[in-house]
């Protein structure tokens, strides 16, 4: 019987755990829908001081 609960509650925390990584990615998802367009619109005519590198580099950073 011990068993059997304990295997239980070890799936009730892991669908608990998927649940709220779920409601991350979404919340995620509506975020960047949201703001999407005014990243578009504003984030290239900012003022960027001298260090910043060009959008290139980012790709290939973040892949590594």
């Amino acid at each position: 019987m011990f068993v059997a609960l304990r295997k239980y509650t070890n799936m009730k925390r892991f669908y608990s755990v998927v649940v709220w990584v779920a409601v991350c990615f979404v919340i995620g998802l509506i975020a960047s829908l949201l703001q999407s367009e005014a990243i578009s619109e504003w984030y290239p005519y900012l003022q960027k001081s001298s260090p910043t590198p060009p959008a290139w580099v980012f790709p290939v950073a973040w892949g590594i």
